[in-house]
């Protein structure tokens, strides 16, 4: 039994070596990763807007860096859809064609240098006209720096209903637009080596009533509890109570 022990320890040690000198290799080669400075982020904020029944409005989508020193950008596509947020007896789709010229704006992300914006409207299936495709790069393939917020796209959205649905059915019906990502959707640099990390922060289109409607029912409401307050005054019990 002895003779066959020795064999064994020898075995045991050797798988120690092995495993310390592994352990080694691997640490050596997570430095350079734990050493590198962390890539800056992209970040695209998709604006939120409150909108009439059967009216036409503008979202605006922002783009900033996470880096204080700036991020580069020369190229960008843009993938983004509507999507219904729980039941609805209507429906939000994106203004076919889109003729806002926010590549105009001094806010845009490539004013003064862009090499021409252009945009397709399409329909992913669920509802129709509910996908915007939107891209652009500076007319000379130079980088501008992102700093602060700045416009990259402003889309036209129209809110539409069914003859014989009650718009009033249609309030408080919100939809979500959202960044789609995937390949459709990607940042470069004038390197055009890799895309350029990005993440995004989705808006939400509500419904709402009239403003006017609103101080009409605010009147109603007022109203009502004056009469109330009077009923209850007049009242037995509140003789008794006063």
């Amino acid at each position: 039994m002895e003779g066959k022990g020795a064999p064994h320890t020898k075995f045991t040690e050797l798988s120690r070596e092995e495993n310390t000198r592994a352990a080694t290799i691997t640490a050596l080669l997570l430095v350079p990763l734990l050493l590198a400075p962390a890539q800056a982020m992209i970040l695209i904020d998709v604006g939120s807007v409150d909108l009439l029944p059967d009216e036409t409005a503008t979202v605006d989508v922002l783009i900033s860096s996470d880096e204080s020193a700036g991020e580069l950008l020369s190229a960008f596509n843009l993938e983004l859809r509507i999507t219904p947020t729980g039941g609805t007896t209507s429906t939000l789709q994106l203004v076919d064609p889109q003729t806002n010229a926010y590549d105009l704006d001094p806010a845009y992300v490539f004013s003064g240098s862009s090499g021409g914006l252009l945009r397709m409207v399409l329909s992913s299936g669920s509802q129709p006209g509910d996908t915007l495709l939107v891209g652009d790069s500076t007319a000379d393939f130079s980088d501008v720096t992102l700093t602060a917020s700045q416009l990259l796209v402003r889309v036209e959205i129209d809110h539409q209903f069914p003859a014989g649905v009650d718009p009033a059915s249609t309030l408080g019906q919100s939809f979500t637009f959202e960044v789609v990502e995937r390949a459709s959707t990607f940042f470069y640099d004038k390197s055009y080596v890799a895309p350029l990390s990005y993440t995004s922060t989705p808006g939400t289109a509500t419904i709402v009533p009239e403003p006017g409607s609103l101080i009409v029912w605010s009147i109603f409401g007022a109203i009502g509890l004056i009469a109330l307050r009077r009923r209850w005054r007049s009242s037995p019990a509140a003789e008794a109570w006063l």
